[in-house]
């Protein structure tokens, strides 16, 4: 607004004035301000000079707003002769430039269709509630402040504010309009793009030289399927955002032009390689509709292919304490590292294979080196690769990281190498889930010292080596089911370990299960599932050996199943020793011959001397089994155990009197025919 006309605006409308400025207001100054007040207003007199009746807008190559068109070509004049119907027949109105401070006078206006008011002193937008047949609304260069009073236009398709006042959009503003497919904005104040969500049908939007600074506004336009033309240039997201032009690209991939420049396919392509799969804090703001991440105490992003979390500023994360990122596309932890509170972690059906991301393969490797990374059941390159990794874990003092996390859930990521998945890392965690993995051996667990339960069911693990469990271990409860193992061996460290499950393994030999004799504190153990259990005997050989069995294969251990072991292996062994036939003694020559058996000599047994009249006479020791039967003499006597079920324990481990160490082809004696039916019988 000029000086001049400022100056008379302000005399006309405070009509008490007496000085303005400094400057006494004469009775002149004081005239000209009630005329030029009273032109400001909208008459019958401006209406017929600034209106149309034409039915349709010409079609004409202009940026000129269609009211203006239609008046400049084919305009009504103060002397048109109409019937008293005209306000009816009027379809288009143009105002420009008529310092007009409020619109009035249009109810009668029904078929109103273009309408412009541009460059006036307006400061709401109000009276235009009557013209609901409004298709085009210009209202560029006042002072509009809010976006108000036009709920009923829903016909319109135009709407142009550009050069006021605005901060902001109304919430539910633009949700009747269906039909609205131009909107421009320009050179305001506006901030927020919120409010435009239900804008549907929006195909152009023109927003430049505003406000808008947050990347997380421009997720206020992902639901507006049909806009293709975004003009964003001159707002604060342009300089703030890195990559801004490729931001927008990949959140709005309907645009097909974006600031003036149209959009092409290189431009897309690059825009899904640079942001899919990123999880941020905008499209975390997006979803709970604010920014306060201080709030949050849980993140929760499951299948929606993310590959790298980038959460900054961090700090506004420290109260998260639970992450949940289940079945996405991640390699490592990425930015979830940085995350200080982290206590659970559950990453299953990702594809991790580090902590941290992984360095590309050395050009030294060897191609079976490479091979054994990608193929560990191949077998090529294996040790090579493992003395690789022991190199890099003794030779790099990697820091610990994530301090407070305690569960971390890695089930089904396709892992094999637990060194490179740095797992020594996180010194505090308490419970460590691996199932579903192709996992062959544990390690590289060395320095999670508080750790208490660790499943790696459903691998491929057949043995453990000596460092899988080398230093003494807090855990308590181990998971090995539905693996590959043959051999129970290297678990002496697990002095606590109360919970033991092997089910659905290849354990088949007995003196296996013996190995646990060390774990003292197994409270519950399962070794259903394996080719074992077909003997039927190792319940009770379980029993017996681990006096602290509560739970064995499911089924609760009572003060009944260890006296029926114990009464098992005491029987089984008198059994044994009724039927030792008696060296020296003669062959019944009528029946089989006359055949002497011949002495018996056990080599690896070792026996009490107690126990000599059991045996008889012919049961000899060499004199190197003499030797070691002194050195060990006190050992049944020490155990808790019955002589009788120890010594059918020992037999059970293969030391059995076979009938074809006390027979002679087909001559035996009466004694040997009776130990053999008794040895079925214990069978």
């Amino acid at each position: 607004m000029a000086k001049a006309t400022l100056r008379l605006s302000v005399i006309g409308r405070l009509k008490t004035l007496t000085h303005l400025d400094g400057l006494l207001i004469s009775k002149e100054e004081a005239t000209s301000a009630m005329k030029f007040i009273s032109g400001t207003k909208i008459t019958q007199f401006s209406l017929l000079r600034h209106s149309s009746t034409k039915e349709e807008c010409p079609r004409m190559l202009s940026i000129w707003p269609s009211a203006k068109i239609l008046t400049q070509t084919s305009k009504l004049g103060p002397h048109s002769h109409l019937n008293g119907n005209w306000y009816s027949k009027i379809t288009a109105l143009n105002l420009d430039g008529q310092h007009l401070f409020e619109i009035t006078n249009l109810g009668k206006l029904e078929n109103l269709k273009w309408a412009s008011f541009n460059n006036n002193n307006l400061t709401k937008m109000e009276g235009l509630e009557s013209c609901v047949n409004l298709e085009e609304l210009t209202l560029d260069g006042n002072c509009i402040s809010k976006i108000e009073g036009i709920s009923k236009l829903t016909k319109l398709t135009r709407l142009s504010i550009n050069n006021n006042l605005l901060t902001g959009l109304e919430k539910h503003t633009f949700d009747n309009m269906l039909h609205l497919h131009s909107l421009s904005l320009k050179n305001n104040r506006i901030t927020s793009l919120s409010g435009l969500q239900k804008a549907f049908t929006l195909i152009e939007l023109y927003i430049s030289n505003n406000y808008v600074a947050l990347n997380q506004e421009i997720y206020n336009l992902k639901g507006l399927c049909n806009l293709v033309i975004l003009d964003v240039y001159g707002n604060i997201i342009v300089w703030n955002q890195e990559n801004y032009r490729c931001f927008v690209i990949f959140h709005l991939p309907e645009l097909k032009a974006l600031d003036g420049i149209s959009i092409d396919p290189p431009e897309t392509e690059c825009a899904k390689d640079l942001f899919g799969g990123r999880l941020t804090s905008d499209m975390i703001a997006e979803r709970q509709g604010h920014s306060n991440f201080t709030q949050m105490q849980e993140l929760n992003w499951t299948s929606s292919s993310i590959r790298t979390v980038d959460l900054i500023p961090v700090d506004q994360f420290r109260n998260v304490c639970n992450v949940n990122l289940q079945n996405n596309n991640l390699t490592s932890f990425s930015g979830l590292v940085y995350l200080p509170n982290v206590k659970v972690l559950c990453l299953n059906y990702n594809h991790i294979e580090s902590i941290m991301p992984r360095l590309k393969p050395q050009s030294h490797l060897t191609n079976r080196q490479l091979l054994y990374q990608k193929v560990p059941s191949s077998g090529y390159g294996q040790q090579g690769i493992s003395k690789i990794n022991r190199d890099i874990t003794s030779n790099e003092n990697l820091p610990p990281i994530m301090h407070n996390l305690e569960v971390l859930h890695l089930g089904y990521n396709g892992i094999c190498n637990l060194i490179q998945l740095q797992l020594n890392r996180l010194r505090n965690l308490k419970f460590l889930f691996l199932q579903g993995n192709e996992i062959s051996h544990v390690e590289g667990l060395d320095n999670l010292l508080v750790l208490q339960e660790l499943v790696v069911d459903h691998n491929r693990i057949r043995a453990f080596n000596d460092s899988a469990f080398a230093k003494p271990s807090s855990l308590l409860e181990l998971h090995l089911e539905e693996n590959r193992l043959r051999e129970l061996n290297n678990l002496q460290p697990l002095v606590k370990l109360e919970k033991l499950f092997l089910g659905y393994n290849k354990i088949q030999d007995i003196a296996e299960l013996e190995k646990l004799d060390g774990l003292s504190s197994l409270r519950e153990l399962t070794v259903y599932g394996n080719p074992i259990c077909r003997k039927m005997l190792h319940r009770h050989m379980l029993i017996f050996r681990l006096p602290n069995l509560q739970m064995l294969d499911g089924i609760p251990v009572n003060s009944d199943d260890r006296a029926k072991a114990e009464f098992h292996f005491s029987e089984l062994q008198a059994k044994k020793n009724s039927f030792v036939p008696v060296a020296n003694s003669p062959v019944d020559g009528g029946s089989f011959g006359q055949v002497k058996a011949s002495p018996i000599k056990i080599t690896n047994i070792i026996l009490p001397g107690g126990l000599s009249h059991y045996l008889g006479s012919d049961f000899t020791l060499n004199t190197e089994i003499e030797d070691q039967k002194n050195k060990n003499a006190g050992l049944l006597t020490n155990n808790p155990r019955s002589i009788h079920a120890e010594i059918a324990f020992r037999q059970l481990r293969g030391i059995n009197l076979s009938p074809s160490l006390l027979s002679h082809q087909n001559m035996a004696s009466p004694a040997t025919q009776m130990y053999q039916n008794n040895q079925d019988e214990g069978r």
